[in-house]
């Protein structure tokens, strides 16, 4: 039951978080056409028909990101000034920023990277990391971030998500999204970092 919570609230978050990125092409003045891909939306398990018109009829709702969002093909334009682009990522790393003090205020081993441009983060923990901070992590570390990676980088965005043991410093998992399909890992894997 807990999981499947931690579940709905990720898809919620994802689609919540869906009011403002992307691939940015000057429109006029300050007015730039922002194309969320397709490809976050398959992260965010967003992908029929039904989520992509709740999503352009949620973005048309808030204005803080977007003047207008509209559906083209599989993808979600927006149409925000440059001032809705600057507050999303500020809004996003607001969030970051909450999730991640909350984090490594869990442990004092546990620590985090996050490059500058959102193309690479790198998470310090072990298997004793609480089942609610692991979730909410999992779901900002990845929803946020991407967001943030695409407003920077454009719709051919990418991140560098890595696991790594605390103790050990060694590699527990690397996903390279979103390419990578499968994301996740095991207790195996954080055992293997121990050797």
């Amino acid at each position: 039951m807990k999981r499947k919570l931690y579940h709905f609230i990720f898809v919620v978050v994802c689609v919540l978080s869906l009011c403002g990125c992307n691939n940015t092409s000057k429109i006029k003045g300050n007015t730039r056409k922002v194309v969320i891909p397709y490809s976050f939306s398959l992260l965010c398990g967003q992908t029929s028909e039904k989520d992509l018109n709740k999503m352009v009829k949620t973005y048309n709702k808030d204005k803080n990101y977007c003047s207008k969002a509209y559906k083209k093909n599989k993808d979600v334009i927006l149409i925000s000034t440059d001032s809705q682009i600057e507050k999303y990522i500020k809004d996003n790393k607001k969030i970051i920023d909450t999730a991640m003090k909350k984090f490594i205020k869990s442990n004092k081993l546990y620590k985090y990277k996050i490059k500058e441009d959102y193309s690479s983060i790198q998470l310090y923990f072990d298997e004793n990391i609480l089942e609610d901070t692991y979730q909410q992590l999992l779901a900002v570390s990845i929803n946020f971030t991407s967001l943030n990676s695409i407003l920077l980088n454009g719709k051919d965005w990418h991140i560098k998500w890595q696991v790594i043991n605390c103790h050990t410093n060694k590699t527990v998992v690397t996903w390279n999204l979103p390419n990578d399909e499968e994301n996740s890992f095991t207790s195996d894997d954080l055992k293997q970092s121990y050797e």
